[in-house]
């Protein structure tokens, strides 16, 4: 039979044995949180890096464009002036990436609404040297305007217009681009803005779903368009985008038959 002595010593061990992994596990979790940190950060710069490249290819193409033809003084100025368009652009749409990372999420002012037909206008300007290659139509109804940063939708619009022509195919590969106002709805109270654009590429992957919005997932639909183009970040900035200014953002999609990308967002009230 075992002693007083040697009873109280097997339970002093356990005790001790058990406040050691209490403390294994609270460095572990101090670890993991470490980590976690820094996959956050890893992801948001991979996701800054993403729109940059975005926004800057448009300047690159203006300023070489000009370089090319350095006789043709008309040409040069048109070119530059279009660069610097492009250039400003990309940092009011940085300093709202900027915002949506920031911990407090008030570092940069917010921009007031502007009617979706002009914010649309500034995305396809961005988009001048890339819009040769498909025919894109937009239908926005007059007095269409969304209660969201409009840098925010500025980015939004481009990261999906950018997929869809990537991903638009046929004799006639098209894109559309359509905006109206719905009656008011529980959720805010008032009348929202509906957005959809809409390809005719080859549709998304069977099976895919709302993860398409996730970080690092790509959604692609061919062997083509997995060139090293995307890198699964400009879906997932969207939906933080819409999310953060209470709007919401989904996909439909069959095989061969297209992908339409609708965005749900507040109408601006009246008077505001």
């Amino acid at each position: 039979m075992e002693s007083a002595p040697d009873a109280q010593l097997d339970q002093d061990r356990l005790v001790a044995r058990i406040q050691s992994l209490q403390l294994a596990l609270e460095q572990m979790g101090v670890e993991m949180d470490r980590l976690s940190d820094l996959a956050a950060l890893g992801e948001l710069a991979s996701m800054i890096a993403h729109e940059v490249r975005n926004l800057m290819t448009p300047v690159a193409g203006y300023a070489s464009s000009a370089l090319k033809r350095p006789g043709d003084e008309a040409f040069t100025q048109r070119a530059l002036t279009q660069a610097a368009q492009s250039a400003m652009q990309a940092v009011g749409i940085s300093d709202a990436i900027l915002d949506l990372a920031s911990a407090a999420g008030a570092t940069v002012e917010s921009c007031p609404p502007r009617p979706v037909a002009d914010v649309l206008s500034d995305a396809l300007s961005s988009l001048a040297d890339r819009q040769g290659e498909v025919r894109i139509v937009s239908e926005i109804e007059r007095g269409c305007v969304a209660d969201i940063d409009p840098r925010a939708l500025q980015q939004t619009l481009m990261n999906l217009l950018l997929n869809a022509i990537d991903a638009a195919r046929g004799n006639e590969p098209s894109v559309r681009i359509t905006g109206r106002v719905a009656p008011p709805c529980s959720t805010w109270n008032r009348g929202s803005v509906v957005l959809e654009v809409t390809d005719n590429g080859p549709g998304l992957p069977v099976g895919a779903g709302p993860e398409i919005f996730e970080p690092f997932v790509t959604g692609t639909r061919d062997a083509a368009s997995r060139s090293g183009r995307r890198a699964g970040l400009g879906l997932a900035l969207c939906k933080r985008l819409i999310e953060r200014h209470g709007g919401a953002i989904a996909v439909a999609s069959q095989p061969h038959e297209g992908a339409r990308f609708r965005l749900t967002l507040p109408a601006l009230r009246a008077g505001e």
